[in-house]
């Protein structure tokens, strides 16, 4: 295995007017098993499956998946014309025998960001890209502040690390309620990657049911933010153009209330009665045709078309 060669480097994003401290590093390649968390660990008689102990009082499983920064930029910034930014990144550790980590390769990095520059930020198949990308690698607070920092816009990237945290704070909470020792105890520095805590050797050390929660809630957080330069009205108070399709209407207020809503159990109750209330005249004469009390978006869809 290659040593790996460690220094820092001050980030300054333009424009944003925050630094961060790089760890230069090696990576290898492992097997991707990644798998989402859930709430099992909330639950004493149904507990997580063991992970090896590593260095230092965290946990964190065999299969991680890490980036190297330096090597997508580097590429982004030569393709694109940009000034280099200098990104943390994750060196090799042993736990026993060796341990190498495999990035998420360059061009899929770039994909996300054509997506969004095509498609918009909130297409579905940037959604669905994003998705498919994150759920096929593990990635540490520090990563997550680095995709978002490399495919979004200087303010979308504070909106996303503002409800990224906030989200991140509700995690914690429910932590706070868990029976695991190691998440009970975590802090909302070591899960959003600040100082102590920014240290990506530290960060690789945290239990995988959390590291899994801070890849989801950077997901949601993306998933919220609109797109650049626009003004996006409360998702309640949209209403169907009358020469508007209605599927149009209906991707109109869902994506509006995922990324203005929070609440993922109320969210499709009220999205079901904004289509249904807002709906235009033509539209809510073929919905009561029906003759359901409360028809379900597929039904609304169906009968709309």
């Amino acid at each position: 295995m290659t040593e790996p060669q460690l220094g820092t480097q001050a980030l300054q994003r333009e424009g944003g007017g925050w630094n961060v401290t790089a760890t230069l590093t090696n990576t290898g390649q492992t097997e991707n098993c990644f798998a989402l968390a859930d709430a099992s660990c909330l639950k004493s008689e149904d507990p997580p499956p063991p992970i090896p102990i590593l260095e230092g009082p965290q946990k964190c499983s065999d299969d991680l998946q890490l980036t190297d920064w330096h090597e997508v930029t580097r590429e982004i910034c030569k393709e694109e014309n940009l000034n280099p930014l200098a990104m943390p990144v994750i060196f090799s550790q042993q736990a026993g025998g060796p341990r190498t980590w495999t990035p998420i390769p360059s061009h899929e990095i770039k994909e996300l960001r054509k997506a969004i520059k095509d498609s918009g930020i909130c297409s579905p198949y940037f959604k669905q890209l994003l998705k498919s990308t994150l759920e096929g690698y593990t990635l540490t607070p520090n990563d997550c502040k680095n995709l978002a920092g490399v495919i979004l816009t200087d303010s979308q990237y504070m909106l996303w690390e503002f409800k990224w945290r906030r989200l991140l704070t509700n995690v914690l909470q429910m932590y706070r309620q868990c029976t695991d020792v190691d998440l009970r105890t975590l802090t909302m520095s070591k899960l959003t990657g600040d100082p102590p805590d920014d240290q990506n050797d530290n960060q690789v050390n945290l239990p995988r049911t959390a590291l899994d929660d801070i890849k989801k809630m950077a997901r949601r957080a993306f998933v919220q933010i609109q797109p650049a330069g626009s003004f996006e009205k409360a998702y309640n108070l949209i209403s169907q153009d009358s020469s508007e399709p209605f599927t149009t209407f209906v991707d109109r207020v869902i994506q509006a209330a995922e990324r203005q809503c929070g609440d993922d159990i109320a969210r499709p109750i009220m999205v079901r009665d904004i289509i249904e209330n807002n709906a235009s005249p033509e539209c809510k004469r073929a919905i009561k045709a029906l003759g359901k009390e409360r028809p379900t978006v597929p039904e609304m869809i169906d009968a709309c078309n």
